[in-house]
């Protein structure tokens, strides 16, 4: 137990399990990242995912720093610029889930692929990461403590997270695009990703909470 000349340089750790116990949580389930590189990796390959994965961990790094940094309280303080981004990232990920159903690698036509860009963009404007960071941030984070040994560990523990998880989800698409070779079997499991990817969504913007 920590003594109160101490208490500060403690409270990180002393928080740390909920933290990790929730991370494991969010970042091992299914959501729009997972479903997305598990469907791109479904129908491409795990090669062409990786600038989309890369992406994903960079926008994710943003969001959370700009959380750390009071990005989440201007939104909690305004209901319609939260409702706003909210409408916004849904249909970006309605977007991303109707270009996951066109890639349909042939030999005469090179697959559609996604790009790094569209990978910073996905967690920035998906409801299920704003959710997930500002709880985990409310987890770890003591105000009374020095902010920047808690914000480092917030971000480096989370994007570890997220680029593990993201890469298994990923790896495992890959594996299903070597395993299932009839065409129409692979359509139906994009269809599942994309359906799954995008009423989570949907379901947390307009019906639910994350």
């Amino acid at each position: 137990m920590c003594g109160s000349g101490r208490r500060k340089e403690c409270n990180v750790f002393d928080n740390l399990l909920p933290f990790l116990v929730f991370l494991l949580v969010m970042c091992a389930t299914p959501g729009p990242g997972n479903l997305a590189l598990l469907a791109i990796g479904q129908a491409t390959g795990l090669r062409s995912a990786v600038p989309f994965l890369a992406g994903t961990v960079v926008g994710h790094t943003a969001l959370d720093l700009c959380m750390a940094l009071g990005l989440g309280q201007a939104f909690l303080a305004s209901p319609e610029l939260a409702r706003g981004m909210q409408v916004v990232g849904t249909a970006y990920i309605c977007w991303l889930g109707w270009k996951v159903l066109r890639m349909r690698p042939t030999e005469r036509e090179a697959p559609r692929r996604f790009g790094f860009w569209e990978g910073v963009l996905l967690h920035p404007v998906s409801p299920k990461t704003w959710a997930m960071s500002s709880v985990a941030f409310s987890l770890l984070v003591d105000p009374s403590a020095p902010l920047a040994p808690q914000v480092a560990v917030f971000v480096l523990v989370i994007e570890f997270y997220v680029f593990f998880f993201h890469s298994v989800w990923c790896v495992a698409g890959a594996r299903l695009l070597g395993l299932l070779r009839a065409p129409s079997v692979r359509t139906a499991v994009s269809v599942a990703a994309v359906a799954l990817m995008v009423g989570t969504t949907v379901w947390a913007t307009f019906g639910g909470r994350v």
